[in-house]
Order: C-alpha cells, then structure tokens, then sequence
C-alpha cells in the first residue's frame, strides 16, 4: 500500500515538471497557445499540494499579464506567487517574488511601492549571497530613486551595481550601471563626468539590446545640447525615434518626442519644426493614454470574468456539494426507514407473540 502512494506522488511530480518545462518554453518562445498551456498547467498545481510549481504557474501568469498591460491582474498573480512561496518556505522564489512585484509598481510609477519591494528582495539577496542578483536589485533601486530626483541615492545604488558588474565583468550589467550613473552626472550639472562615462558606453552600447541603445541615444543627445551642439542632439534624437519606432520599445517615443521639444526650443528654429513636434508629441501621447485606458477596462474586463468563471466553479461545486449532501441524507433516511419497518415488524411479531402466549395462559386457566 505504501509503495502504492510514492509511485502516484512521483508520477504527479513528473506531471507538474513536464508541464512546469511546457509552460516556460511557450513562454519563451510566444507560442499561440501559450495561454491554452500556462492555465493547464496552473489548475494542475491547484490539484496538488502547494509546491514550487504553483509558484512558477502564478509567475508565469504574472508575466503574461505584466506584457499585456494588465497590471491589476499581473499584481494579483504575484502576490499569490509569493503567498505560496512563503508557504512553502522557498525564500529564493520569494526573493524573485518582491523583484517582480516592485517591477510592477515602478511600471505604475508607484516608485514608493517598487522601492518598498525592491529593498526586501535585496535584503533576501544579501542573505543568498547571490552577486548577479544583488546587482539588479542595487540597479532597479537606482531607477526608482533618478525617477523620483533622490539623486544621492540613485548615484549610490547605480555605483554598488557597476562594482559588482564588474566583479562578474558582465558587459551589459556595467554598461547600463554607467549610463545611469551619467545620468545622474548630466542632471547633476557635471557634464565633464557624463561625457567620459558616454564615450566608454558608446563603444559597447551597439553590441547590446535595444533599450540600451536607446538610452544612450536619449543621454548623447542631452550631453549635446548642454555642449552647444543642439543640430546633432536632434540628429541623436532622431535616432532614436526612428529605432523605437522599428522595435518593441515604442513606449520610449514619448520620452524621445519631450527631449526633442526641449532640444527644438534649445535650437531657435523655425516655429514651424516646434508646431509639428508639440503636435506629434501630443498626438502619441492620447494615443499612449488611450492604449492605456483600454488596458485597464481590458484589465478589468478580464478579471470579472475570471470572477464570473469562478463564480460559476464555485456554483458547480456547491450544487454538487449539495447533491451529495441530500443523497447522503435520502441513503440515511432510506436506511432509517428500513431500520423503522423492521423495527415495527418485529415489535408486531413481540406483541402477538404475547398476545398469543396470554390467551393460551387464560385458556389454561380456565380449563383447570
């Protein structure tokens, strides 16, 4: 019986790893059914004990929802993800969990929450000892506080981030450690220091991600202006523009269209090119507001029928609950009624079987 329960446990386990492997992969690769895949293989980790692979589900579904812009949804998802990892006790997964959920928040420029997060993944981190990991918690720090103006701060996070980059001499990581620091740099009036810090990223900038590129693209163009060089900070600006436009950052055109209103009244141009930008610029940004509002009613379209889905399980299981319930009832009533006739059966049989013995003791009695 024993050797019975292990080999369904280990079959269940190879289920959920199968189909933990499935999930990532469709993941990864933006397959068509990756929302048919990811919810299969959620249902299947609420079948079973809580366990990693229900975090990795909810993860996953976070994920998905943070790429469609549902942030409610993909808040919601996390926090699940962690309220299982601490179950379970898996602090690494919890760690991953704060990372994910301030990332959330610095999307919603809700950069207190994201800071609030951020720092307890960090403090988690520490404890690991996890390098890579402690520099990405240093970096995003250093976001949230240049987004806010906590310039000091930022500064500090962006520098602890580039020491340990490269400690682990990891491109990238240094890469975008010194443009972040150079931003700092640029609002800080030391433009002497950004310039030397944008002259080394330039030379590796373009061996990397877009997004990277575009940040550099969106600091040379600032250094420029601030050294007199307004034409060519355009000409950068218009890189940009034209790269964001081409890839899957397009979200930074409303960034570049306000640097390069800022770079037109720098230059004294045509009244004309301003006219055009400021028209540009607030024609992407109903639209960027528009795109918004329809991922939130997308959003929140989404999680009622969820609800409504849910509602609709709940229903189902509460019928049959209740089916049960009464046929339990009918089988106990049933088996009360038959205890009932044989009861009363046999009590008839008890009292004629007195009846019968008093008149044969009457009938003797009169005899003698």
């Amino acid at each position: 019986m024993v050797f019975g329960l292990v080999i369904v446990h280990a079959q269940s386990d190879h289920e959920l790893r199968k189909l933990d492997s499935l999930a990532f992969v469709s993941l990864e690769q933006n397959n068509p059914d990756l929302e048919e895949v990811s919810l299969r293989f959620l249902k299947s980790t609420l079948n079973s004990k809580p366990s990693k692979y229900r975090v990795n589900a909810y993860t996953i579904q976070g994920i998905i929802n943070k790429n469609r812009g549902f942030y409610l949804s993909s808040l919601d998802y996390y926090l699940k993800a962690l309220e299982t990892a601490k179950s379970i006790k898996d602090e690494k997964r919890e760690s991953a969990c704060y990372n994910n959920i301030a990332t959330v928040y610095r999307l919603q420029s809700n950069y207190s929450k994201a800071i609030e997060y951020f720092e307890r993944s960090l403090e988690l981190e520490k404890r690991f000892g996890n390098q890579l990991q402690i520099s990405i918690r240093y970096f995003n720090l250093g976001d949230c506080y240049n987004a806010v103006d906590s310039l000091d701060l930022a500064l500090s996070y962006y520098n602890s981030s580039l020491i340990l980059e490269k400690k682990l001499k990891n491109t990238e990581g240094i890469v975008l450690a010194e443009q972040g620091i150079a931003e700092i740099y640029l609002k800080s009036g030391r433009t002497n220091d950004a310039a030397l810090l944008l002259n080394k990223t330039e030379k590796q900038v373009f061996k990397l991600g877009v997004e990277t590129q575009l940040i550099q693209l969106k600091l040379t163009s600032l250094l420029q202006s601030r050294n007199g060089k307004v034409t060519e900070a355009l000409i950068s600006i218009n890189k940009g523009l034209k790269l964001a436009e081409q890839s899957a950052f397009r979200m930074w055109r409303l960034e570049l269209l306000k640097t390069r209103i800022i770079l037109l009244k720098l230059a004294k141009g045509s009244s004309e090119s301003l006219n055009t930008a400021y028209e540009e610029y607030f024609r992407f940004l109903n639209w960027f507001e528009q795109y918004n509002a329809k991922n939130r009613l997308d959003d929140l379209s989404y999680r009622d029928e969820l609800t409504r889905k849910q509602m609709l399980v709940d229903l189902a299981q509460e019928k049959r609950r209740l089916a049960e319930y009464n046929e339990h009832k009918e089988r106990q009533l049933r088996l009360y009624s038959q205890k009932m006739v044989f009861f009363t059966f046999f009590l008839v049989i008890f009292i004629l079987g007195l009846v019968i013995y008093g008149v044969q003791k009457l009938t003797k009695n009169r005899d003698l």
